[in-house]
């Protein structure tokens, strides 16, 4: 189970996918998500196209209230998802370490030590102290850390540095579970119902062309729930 937080129109993604269907034997559940709809729009037809064997499921949601459920995904990833997010590191890694099971891979710059960048950096606003964050979260282990070699960086002004973690106790929990999806403000898993969502704190929301729109500012009441959720 892996899932690219802040996928976009997963052109990076859909590679990773085609080169690990090749290299693992094991099935492989995919899941994108990105806070845009257009943009995961693009990335189902996208993937429709260019994907060899896995086709993403993809939704939408906020790396500030992810709507996944606690310990759902054995594999986070982020490709320069968290960069823009100046002021909310501690947050977003708090995120991912609740839904994640073992492993947090993320493809971040890293203003601590990429000297050169930070002027550009915090005139942008992005992240200042991820680096820091991660290597000072007592529930996760930062097993690597290497800076990505500048021919492969779209922007040499923009540089790339690659973390993985893992968590430090990892949870072994049925793969098998219908939905992995949750409500972002309960974190509680949602039932889908009639082309909507809902949780069972009676919090609805709508899926748009097949695909779950998970954000909190999109919630509507539905206080009759009960009625199908028991």
């Amino acid at each position: 189970m892996i899932c690219d937080f802040g996928t976009g129109e997963a052109t990076n993604y859909n590679l990773l996918l085609n080169y690990l269907s090749i290299e693992l034997s094991k099935n492989i559940n995919a899941y994108g998500m990105d806070i845009s709809l257009s943009r995961i729009d693009v990335a189902r037809s996208f993937s429709a196209i260019e994907a060899k064997s896995i086709i993403p499921n993809f939704f939408l949601g906020d790396l500030k209230n992810i709507p996944l459920t606690d310990n759902s995904v054995d594999c986070a990833l982020t490709i320069h998802a968290i960069e823009p997010n100046g002021g909310s590191e501690a947050q977003i890694l708090n995120e991912l370490v609740r839904i994640t099971r073992n492993f947090i891979i993320l493809a971040e710059p890293a203003y601590e030590t990429l000297t050169q960048q930070q002027e550009r950096m915090r005139h942008f606003g992005y992240i200042k102290n991820l680096r820091t964050l991660l290597y000072a979260n007592s529930q996760i282990e930062v097993l690597g850390e290497c800076i990505v070699p500048e021919v492969i960086c779209a922007n040499p002004l923009n540089r790339t540095t690659l973390f993985i973690a893992r968590k430090r106790l990892a949870v072994n929990i049925s793969k098998n579970s219908e939905c992995i999806y949750a409500c972002p403000i309960s974190n509680n898993q949602v039932t889908r119902r009639n082309g909507f969502w809902l949780s069972k704190e009676g919090s609805c929301y709508p899926e748009i062309n097949g695909i779950p729109v998970l954000r909190s500012d999109f919630a509507l009441p539905y206080f009759k729930q009960s009625s199908y959720l028991c």
